[in-house]
């Protein structure tokens, strides 16, 4: 926690200093430089492992293997989450990459930092209970439902109050980042547990799996977004709420399920307590629209919902799932 907390204070200081001395982007490129170089230097002086050539490369073999599939694995990862950005910057302009931009950012904020706090805690988890079967789709079933509890409200309720948000924070001349913003989010709720899936591939022993499904991300969703192009930014936005949970659940769903002793049964029970909660959390911000109708100001509507929301879906959870709760939070102490 210590080395993650300096390696963003380092990022951001060199950052803003280089900047400021007029490195313009490459203050970007060498603030993040800067930073990893000084998490490594602390990673070997708290966790020093002396060095050694292998006596035989096939001591290695297994390990190099399985550090190749992670490689393609990310730059696959990479390559399909950002194709998107750069075909709209090609063919769209960049009027419209600044619309997508905010929108797929704010949709992504719940994914992104819940997914980076998931991946650095869960893979020595799941990797000390690999060969239990029982013990390892416990724990992956618990983690999910955990997530589910926290992206699911986060993601739906952005998608309710994208209108509202988007002209009362950001102003009326990001109108266009509405509509991208209210689909995209729907993308970040079955992302973040479809991405919970494919990593804990990759500490089980199943970095092959995790890399055979990216790459099918990555071959399929790229001429997808260029192809829908031509329905402006709705079409990219489409085809992220259409062909990517689909193929997700063609490739890294199927294959974790499998390697998971998972059955869709028993992963839409862990699912129930946040999905049943988000639907009531739906109505009740759905309701308080209704009675505003076009009288409210914007600032007291967007205020409503969000509280409105909020405790709908707090008193459902703990009305009727507090037991599942109790238990995912001693999980976490634990």
């Amino acid at each position: 926690a210590m080395m993650d907390g300096v390696d963003a204070l380092v990022q951001t200081g060199a950052t803003l200093i280089l900047a400021i001395l007029g490195f313009r982007y490459w203050a970007l490129v060498l603030g993040a430089v800067a930073a990893r170089a000084i998490a490594m230097i602390l990673a070997l002086h708290w966790r020093a492992h002396r060095l050694a050539w292998p006596s035989s490369l096939k001591t290695i073999a297994g390990p190099v293997a399985v550090g190749f599939h992670v490689v393609v694995g990310n730059i696959a990862w990479y390559a399909y989450n950002n194709a998107d950005l750069a075909i709209i910057g090609r063919r769209l302009g960049a009027a419209a990459l600044g619309s997508y931009t905010i929108g797929t950012s704010l949709a992504s904020i719940p994914v992104d930092r819940l997914s980076a706090l998931v991946a650095s805690a869960t893979p020595g988890i799941f990797a000390t209970v690999q060969h239990d079967r029982l013990a390892l789709r416990r724990y992956v079933l618990a983690v999910t439902e955990g997530v589910a509890l926290l992206t699911f409200p986060a993601a739906v309720g952005l998608a309710l109050v994208a209108e509202e948000f988007v002209l009362v924070v950001l102003g009326e001349q990001w109108r266009a980042a509405i509509t991208p913003l209210r689909l995209l989010a729907l993308v970040a709720m079955f992302r973040s547990v479809a991405l919970l899936l494919n990593r804990a591939l990759i500490p089980t022993g199943h970095a092959k799996w995790n890399m055979k499904a990216t790459l099918a991300l990555a071959l399929v969703l790229p001429p997808l977004f260029y192809v829908a192009t031509d329905w402006g930014l709705i079409g990219v936005a489409l085809v992220w709420l259409t062909a990517y949970p689909a193929i997700s659940l063609a490739f890294s769903v199927r294959y974790a399920f499998g390697a998971f002793s998972i059955t869709p049964r028993i992963y839409l029970r862990a699912l129930w307590p946040a999905v049943s909660a988000t639907l009531v959390m739906v109505m009740a911000v759905l309701t308080v629209e209704l009675f505003a109708g076009d009288v409210w100001p914007l600032p007291v509507l967007l205020g409503t919902k969000c509280v409105g929301g909020a405790a709908a879906y707090a008193t459902l959870v703990w009305s009727l799932h507090s037991g599942r709760l109790r238990s995912f939070l001693a999980m976490v102490r634990d």
